[in-house]
């Protein structure tokens, strides 16, 4: 009987400890950067090296943290929302040749191209594009 008086209340304070360990419900505010159909899917990344994530959508990217700063790093434009947008269906950030700075690998329309752009360090011009696959399977991306 003595144990259970002891477990029975120990057990308690250590529920009670665990349940004043888990997070309050996050708190999320909507942001709308564009209103224009630039991509099916955007991708995020430190772009400028300012420490501070950048987004991805379509021909430009959005200097973070605002996202009010868009930048055009590749030819392209907004398309009908009715409609798919043929040439930026998946977007991932990551410093794909080793030179430090993030560059963008973009997957076009499933079954299309899939697209390197190297980020050259600067803003104003279109970064250079080298096409790393001329068909790629893109419906369930796994990015390792």
């Amino acid at each position: 009987m003595k144990t259970r008086a002891i477990l029975f209340p120990g057990t308690a304070l250590l529920a009670v400890m665990a349940l004043a360990q888990v997070p309050g419900p996050a708190v999320w505010k909507k942001r709308v950067i564009t209103r224009e159909f630039l991509t099916e899917g955007i991708g995020a990344g430190d772009l400028d090296g300012d420490g501070k994530k950048d987004l991805v959508a379509g021909p430009f990217w959005f200097k973070g943290p605002d996202f009010t700063q868009a930048v055009q790093f590749r030819p392209g434009q907004a398309q009908p929302v009715k409609t798919y947008q043929e040439d930026s269906f998946l977007t991932w950030v990551d410093d794909l040749n080793g030179d430090g700075k993030k560059d963008v690998l973009m997957a076009s329309h499933p079954g299309r191209d899939l697209t390197l752009y190297l980020n050259p360090g600067k803003t104003g011009d279109n970064w250079p594009a080298h096409r790393v696959m001329t068909e790629a399977a893109t419906e369930s991306p796994l990015w390792l």
